[in-house]
C-alpha cells in the first residue's frame, strides 16, 4: 500500500470537500495549525469586506456633483498616488469607484487617498467621519513610481482651453465674485471686465488679466471656475 503524504500547509484547500480531505491527511498538530491559518484568512477576507463597506458608506454621502469632483481627483492623481485611467472611472458608480481604488492602491491606500481628496474638496465632516471609522490619521502617500513634479493645473488648463473659454463662459458674475474674494481681481479690474460690450469681450478681458498675473492666479482661476461652472470644466477636460 502506498504511504500517505502528510498535509502540506503551504497550500490550503478552498472548498469544503477539499478541506475535509486535507484534514484527514494531517496529524493533530497540523490540523490545529491548518485551522488557525484558515481562520486567519477568513478574518482577513471579512475585514477587507467591512473596510470596503465603510468606504462605500462615505462615498454614499457625496452628492452627484461632488462624486464627479472626487472622480476627477482620482483621474488626475494626488500627492503621490498615481492616476486611475479615465476609461475606468467615466461610468463608474460608487461601488465601482471603491473597487477601482482598492485595485490600484490596496485597502489601506484607498482610505488614505479618500481622506486626502475629501480634505482637498473641503468635505471636512466626511473626512472626520472617515478618520473615526478607520481610526486613521492623514499619512504620507506611498511613493509609487514618482515622476516629474506635476505642472500647475491652472496654467495648463488656461493655455489649452483659452479660445473655448472666451466663447463658453456663461456664468461670469459668480466667477468674478469668487476671484475678487480671493484677491485675484480688485474692484476696478472687475468693473473694467463687466464694462465690455459683449460676453466674449468680457471673457477675453478676464482671461487676459488672469494670464498676465502668473501661475498662482491661473491656478486660483481654475479652482473658482471648477466651483462656479463644474460641467464646463469637465466637458473641456474630456476634450484634452
Amino acid at each position: 500500500m502506498q504511504k500517505k503524504t502528510r498535509g502540506n500547509l503551504s497550500s490550503l484547500p478552498h472548498t469544503h470537500a477539499q478541506t475535509v480531505d486535507f484534514l484527514m491527511d494531517c496529524n493533530d498538530s497540523q490540523k490545529v495549525k491548518a485551522l488557525v491559518v484558515c481562520r486567519l484568512k477568513t478574518l482577513q477576507a471579512t475585514n477587507s469586506t467591512m473596510a470596503s463597506g465603510k468606504l462605500l458608506n462615505i462615498l454614499d454621502e457625496l452628492t452627484t456633483d461632488n462624486l464627479k469632483t472626487f472622480k476627477w481627483h482620482l483621474k488626475n492623481g494626488i500627492d503621490g498616488f498615481p492616476a486611475i485611467p479615465v476609461s475606468q472611472l467615466e461610468t463608474a458608480d460608487r461601488t465601482d469607484v471603491v473597487d477601482k481604488m482598492e485595485q490600484h492602491y490596496k485597502p489601506e491606500g484607498s482610505v488614505q487617498i479618500t481622506l486626502l481628496i475629501l480634505e482637498r474638496m473641503k468635505q471636512i465632516n466626511l473626512a472626520e467621519k472617515l478618520r473615526k471609522a478607520y481610526g486613521v490619521t492623514l499619512a504620507a502617500a506611498p511613493a509609487l513610481n514618482p515622476g516629474p513634479p506635476p505642472q500647475p493645473f491652472g496654467r495648463d488648463f488656461l493655455k489649452t482651453h483659452k479660445a473655448a473659454l472666451e466663447i463658453r463662459i456663461n456664468s461670469l458674475a459668480p466667477l468674478l465674485r469668487g476671484l475678487e474674494s480671493k484677491n485675484i481681481l480688485n474692484e476696478e479690474e472687475r468693473e473694467d471686465i463687466e464694462s465690455q460690450s459683449t460676453s466674449t469681450k468680457k471673457n477675453h478681458a478676464l482671461l487676459t488679466n488672469i494670464s498676465r498675473k502668473g501661475n498662482k492666479a491661473q491656478d486660483e482661476f481654475y479652482q473658482v471656475l471648477k466651483t462656479s461652472d463644474p460641467y464646463l470644466v469637465e466637458d473641456l477636460e474630456k476634450t484634452s
